[in-house]
């Protein structure tokens, strides 16, 4: 790798902890950016566009590893309910499994009750819908 890359990817790598450490927006970003990189606002604005493609692919393919290891660890509870043939433990897990890789139709949520708009304009009267 060139040594302008290996600083670039350097750079980038530093100012990711930074966003993320720091809870950084992007106007502090944009400032810091200007003034440590002496960069204009538009390759600022670019790069931390760029910082969060690679912050949000980062995370993606943690949580891809952290799925993957909780299904691991629900087969083999799966595997033990079916040693113990305890078949009822063993269709809880199963549903948990389908959860957890997005096979099942979300869980019905049924909301009951009223709202009230009351909407005032400079007088006393309220008009309720």
């Amino acid at each position: 790798m060139k040594k302008e890359q290996l600083d670039l990817e350097t750079r980038k790598a530093d100012d990711i902890r930074l966003i993320l450490d720091g809870h950084w927006n992007w106007k502090m970003y944009a400032e810091y950016c200007r003034k440590t990189h002496k960069l204009g606002q538009n390759r600022c604005s670019q790069l931390y566009q760029e910082l969060w493609e690679d912050i949000k692919e980062r995370f993606k393919l943690e949580k891809d590893k952290l799925v993957s290891k909780h299904l691991d660890r629900y087969w083999g509870l799966y595997q033990g309910a079916i040693n113990k043939e305890d078949y009822n433990t063993a269709r809880l897990i199963l549903q948990d499994i389908s959860k957890l890789q997005g096979l099942n139709e979300p869980d019905k949520m049924e909301l009951n009750g009223s709202t009230v708009i009351e909407f005032k304009f400079g007088g006393d009267e309220q008009e309720q819908l």
